[in-house]
């Protein structure tokens, strides 16, 4: 049943016209001012994030040049790493959490391409959870990775030079004016003054150090049943050049501490350490006194490599060998005359410089344990080398796989080494890579190992055959006035 009520009927009261002026103000105007104030906050938020989140991208300057082109210009590493902001920005879609993603992606992806890994910058970017779209920096910055990725160049190893010093002269007037040994120093040995110059004039025309693991791989092989060693190219930005280091008989012998019996050092450093930040070297100074600093190579690489990060690819360092049968890096590790504890000290201070070496970067070769050729020597003399070596060495550095022929020999100028019993007593003491001697780079990879030529770069060989470094640098430039004098 429906329930009336008595209530009176209202007629409602009669309203007045509203002038086209008020609808507008009404209606319309609120509207046009959130709108407006709106545009104008995106566009400030948009500008805010742009300028604080967007990479500088990868310096593509340069690629347009010819593969292996020489180039005089520096081609720095992309220094496109933008700061974390303390909190998380503000995005233009509002949702800060995305903001923060799209920002560290950017920064993850420009270190990436610091190491030239464009395609890994890409894959980087793409991870982004949200809609590209939202974020015009990401989109931008993919694009010019994709770029500097294509205009990459490969190389080969068969390309690539691997520049082998011995240690290096830190006092030439103490090393060049020795009344024994003068003329062996001047003959095959650099200063620092030329080494440095070397790194030098590298960077300038673009070369880049790289190591054997950017060439060689260990693969399993499906149809052998076993792991064999694969070579794979290396890409590097056009006008960028690859290049090896490696240090022979790095052991400060005991002769250039005393050459001439008068009670002085030589001039070159007498031991590499570690003090838990960095390299360094001790050196006999005139007075008897000791000083550290960078007086060979391990140090002054890590030196210019500090001050140009680009230099190094991925993180590669040089080969460091040694002979066994004096000291290692300035380490007595069986010298008898030793008391027990001193003997210990010298094995514990040798093994924590190769374990920081290693971790570090760098790779440990043997230089046989006599510093010995082993061209003309039988497979029964190299076992007893080999033998020693694997006896009073490897216990303290541990296994050792690349032997650096001494004295710029080899076991044979067959190659490959198709069953040689010198070859079979090295690969079953555990080498694999072989590293010879010769003025052109060449490289040959076998199933079971590696062989790679080393440009040995000596005192002698600056003076009497310059040309061969030509394709390097210019050998007038590099040579230090005291060698000259």
């Amino acid at each position: 049943m429906e329930v009336q009520t008595n209530e009176p009927i209202r007629t409602p009261p009669r309203r007045r016209r509203r002038s086209k002026l008020q609808i507008f103000k009404e209606a319309y105007l609120p509207t046009i001012i959130l709108a407006v104030t709106a545009v104008m906050v995106l566009v400030f938020i948009i500008g805010g994030v742009t300028r604080s989140k967007q990479p500088d991208g990868p310096n593509l300057e340069g690629t347009g040049s010819t593969p292996h082109q020489t180039t005089n210009q520096t081609d720095p590493k992309p220094t496109n790493s933008p700061t974390d902001p303390t909190t998380p920005p503000t995005d233009p879609v509002g949702d800060p959490a995305l903001a923060q993603e799209a920002a560290d992606l950017l920064r993850q992806a420009a270190q990436l391409a610091a190491d030239y890994d464009y395609a890994g910058a890409v894959a980087k970017l793409e991870t982004f959870s949200g809609i590209q779209e939202d974020f015009p920096e990401l989109g931008q910055a993919i694009a010019q990775y994709t770029a500097a990725d294509q205009a990459m160049v490969s190389w080969s190893a068969a390309e690539v030079y691997d520049l082998s010093f011995h240690v290096l002269i830190a006092d030439p007037q103490r090393a060049f004016s020795d009344a024994i040994y003068s003329s062996s120093y001047k003959k095959n040995f650099i200063t620092v003054t030329e080494f440095n110059n070397i790194l030098d004039a590298l960077y300038a025309g673009g070369y880049i150090l790289v190591d054997l693991d950017d060439f060689y791989a260990l693969e399993y092989n499906s149809t052998s049943g076993t792991n064999i060693y694969v070579e794979k190219q290396l890409r590097l930005p056009a006008g960028k050049k690859p290049v090896m280091l490696t240090e022979i008989s790095a052991s400060y012998y005991a002769y250039m501490q005393n050459g001439d019996r008068d009670g002085l050092a030589d001039g070159f450093a007498n031991r590499l350490g570690f003090d838990g930040e960095k390299f360094y070297n001790e050196l006999i100074n005139v007075d008897g006194s000791v000083s550290t600093g960078s007086y060979d190579m391990v140090p002054l690489l890590e030196d210019f490599i500090a001050a140009h990060p680009d230099f190094s690819y991925r993180g590669a360092r040089a080969v460091v060998s040694f002979a066994g049968y004096d000291r290692i890096l300035g380490y007595r590790i069986n010298d008898n005359t030793l008391s027990a504890d001193a003997l210990q000290a010298e094995r514990d201070g040798l093994k924590a410089t190769i374990d920081a070496l290693k971790a570090a970067g760098y790779k440990i070769g043997c230089y046989s344990y006599n510093n010995v050729s082993y061209t003309n020597m039988s497979a029964e003399d190299i076992q007893n080398d080999v033998k020693k070596w694997t006896e009073k060495v490897v216990p303290w550095i541990g296994e050792v796989d690349i032997l650096v022929f001494a004295k710029e020999g080899d076991i044979s100028d067959e190659a490959p080494y198709t069953g040689s019993s010198k070859f079979n007593v090295l690969y079953n003491a555990g080498f694999r890579f072989f590293l010879g001697s010769g003025n052109q780079p060449w490289s040959q990879v076998a199933d079971r190992y590696v062989r790679h030529n080393r440009l040995m770069i000596t005192g002698s060989y600056l003076l009497s055959k310059p040309d061969i470094y030509e394709e390097l640098f210019d050998v007038a430039s590099i040579l230090d006035s005291a060698r000259t004098a």
